[in-house]
């Protein structure tokens, strides 16, 4: 085989908060009682000589599009990685702190500031850290632990995480995305640098008041302690707005650490199975990188839904003390869940913003395009991604340089009902039904353009 001149690094810094500190994901605050396992930051440089790029995945609910340019400007100062070629993604755990103070849950500006201040370190460490490597390549599925999470009831609307063999529900909405994939990254001496792991799934199996990076981090942990060097493993989430790890069937709460563990080394188990007897060589002689900021309507409430939000907050002021919440209490249309998303549909009417611009990034390591949304997108997105993408590989990632809720494909935002869908709430769905094909032609350009 010939040996191209790309040179990569890896680095990762623990960035697991202090006791205190507000866990993310819910609509009650759960301050840090400890830690169950760590949560780090992730990160890769690729250089092939012209190009210099960096990616960082990081143990958090999600990176907001402000602190992912905190990072970029800090990092041009202390490297020459240009800016526009630092890319970041949140695992999504539910059992890390939040990085922004526009979601139910106390935010912490310090943490933010010690976040911010590992991730700079941990690129900077994998930038000088650079050696001569080869890459390869395997795919594969599984099955066994990702569901949609959405489903079509008796009634036509849509339910998310009904209750479980509920006589109501017909059918799944959507469709699960169960392919996944790993990259391999050796020097030339053989070691292992780093893995990549490509998969699909919601990362809330946790709960409670434990910091953890759930299930991601039982994966990356198994794979890396199955391989003799000890590589940095990097989970790549994929668009999995619409899925999770609830068995709809399994009478099971499969909540805890013990699920996590049972998702996490699921997914190990195949990604071992396919490093181990799968690879094939990746060719690559290019870095590229490319991202397209894209323009996106946001939706206007109209009289009626604003008049019914108002109706809403009469029949059930919010609280000062909030009783415990999860999203499962939207299914069964809690009235305190109910109002809560009242009030943010306000908030959100009194802003009276036309539009937001919002980033898709693609780095293109030879025949494999990693191109990410700034949302939680459907899987149907994904899977549409990869099937329109001239590349030989294509891993469309969800959460990756900002937060902007979730993105459903235009057939699901006309079914009433469903936490993703639910108008005007900034963490849920805030821009028009037509965002997704916008986005996803988008990225047919911008994959176009790479290759």
């Amino acid at each position: 085989m010939t040996v191209n001149q790309v040179t990569a690094g890896f680095s990762q810094r623990v960035i697991s908060p202090e006791k205190g500190i507000a866990l993310a994901g819910y609509f009650n605050n759960r301050y840090n009682e400890g830690i169950h396992d760590d949560l780090y930051t992730k990160a890769m440089v690729l250089s092939d000589g012209d190009t210099v790029a960096a990616l960082v995945v990081a143990d958090i609910v999600g990176v907001p599009a402000e602190v992912v340019e905190m990072v970029r400007q800090e990092l041009a100062t202390q490297t020459d990685i240009p800016s526009t070629n630092i890319f970041l993604q949140g695992t999504h755990t539910h059992t890390g702190p939040i990085l922004c103070d526009d979601t139910w849950v106390e935010f912490s500006p310090a943490y933010r500031e010690y976040f911010i201040a590992q991730t700079v370190a941990a690129v900077r460490q994998a930038y000088e850290a650079m050696e001569p490597v080869t890459f390869a390549i395997a795919e594969g599925e599984e099955k066994r632990v990702s569901f949609c999470r959405r489903y079509i009831m008796r009634d036509g609307t849509v339910a998310t995480n009904p209750p479980k063999n509920s006589p109501d529900i017909v059918k799944p909405e959507g469709t699960p995305d169960h392919y996944l994939a790993v990259v391999r990254i050796q020097n030339l001496s053989g070691e292992t640098l780093g893995v990549l792991v490509h998969c699909t799934n919601h990362t809330d199996s946790v709960g409670g008041n434990l910091v953890s990076a759930d299930w991601p981090g039982v994966l990356c942990n198994c794979v890396a302690e199955n391989i003799d060097d000890h590589p940095q493993v990097m989970l790549l989430n994929g668009t999995a707005g619409n899925m999770n790890h609830f068995d709809i069937t399994n009478p099971a709460e499969q909540y805890g650490f013990d699920e996590a563990q049972k998702i996490g080394s699921a997914y190990a188990e195949t990604a071992l199975k396919l490093l181990k007897t799968e690879l094939k060589p990746l060719a690559v002689d290019k870095i590229k990188i490319a991202s397209a900021f894209v323009e996106l309507p946001r939706l206007k409430l109209t009289e009626q839904q604003l008049d019914q939000a108002r109706k809403t907050l009469e029949k059930t002021p919010v609280p000062d003390e909030l009783p415990w919440l999860h999203s499962v209490d939207l299914a069964v249309r809690n009235e305190i869940v109910l109002a809560l998303f009242a009030q943010r549909q306000l908030e959100f009417a009194e802003e009276e913003k036309a539009s937001e611009v919002v980033e898709v990034g693609g780095l293109a390591i030879g025949e494999l395009l990693i191109i990410g949304f700034p949302f939680e997108p459907f899987a149907e997105i994904g899977m549409e991604i990869k099937k329109r993408s001239p590349f030989k590989y294509t891993f469309p990632l969800e959460l990756f340089n900002g937060v902007y809720g979730y993105l459903a494909t235009e057939e699901a935002v006309q079914h009433e009902g469903g936490m993703e869908t639910y108008p005007g709430v900034y963490c849920l769905r805030r821009f028009v039904p037509q965002a997704a094909n916008i986005l996803i032609d988008a990225a047919q350009e911008l994959a176009t353009s790479l290759a």
